[in-house]
């Protein structure tokens, strides 16, 4: 399901839009291989590391990501990649008990660029939310150990997370589109 909300903007001939759906598919790969592994076989080291791999950097780098989308043709570039291997950076360093911070960061870009971008494009901004919510409620809320209401977390987890891609995935594509631009801030 992410791959596929990936392809469009992969597809892109944009850099952004290319980097934007790298970001997006190295999740669903991590998803496709844990698709592997929980249905027998044998590569739960593999999806470990890809796991932390799609955790620290690609979901930390979907945040500038956005920016750079919103904002293509008014800020240098270079900018954005930079903050994205930063915030990948801090989430490799930070002891364990703040490893989350770049993904709430990066969530938190998202959530700027959905309200900065609400009045050209609500389909996009709704989408760019119900992402954030739908990854943020798998992390904080739901978790990966024990049972929810007769269910399996890690099931839950994965379903939300599914969701969540989904939606960011065509926030990114309706993003990539020409009529989302908008006007940088003076400061940058």
């Amino acid at each position: 399901m992410t791959l596929g909300a990936a392809l469009p903007v992969l597809l892109a001939a944009n850099p952004t839009r290319r980097f934007a759906g790298v970001c997006l598919a190295f999740v669903g790969l991590t998803a496709g291989v844990g698709a592997a592994r929980y249905a027998g076989f044998d590569v739960a080291l593999f999806h470990d590391s890809m796991s932390w791999t799609s955790r620290m950097i690609a979901v930390p780098a979907l945040g500038p990501a956005f920016v750079a989308l919103l904002w293509r043709r008014k800020i240098i570039k270079p900018y954005w990649y930079g903050l994205s291997l930063l915030l990948g950076a801090a989430g490799w360093a930070l002891p364990r008990d703040y490893a989350l911070v770049p993904g709430v960061v990066a969530m938190l870009l998202i959530l700027g660029v959905a309200a900065r971008c609400y009045a050209r494009a609500p389909k996009v901004a709704l989408a760019a939310v119900v992402g954030v919510l739908a990854v943020s409620l798998a992390g904080l809320l739901i978790g990966t150990h024990g049972q929810w209401a007769g269910l399996l977390r890690i099931d839950l987890f994965h379903y939300a997370l599914a969701v969540g891609h989904a939606a960011l995935g065509y926030a990114l594509w309706g993003l990539a589109r020409e009529a989302v631009v908008a006007e940088a801030p003076a400061a940058l």
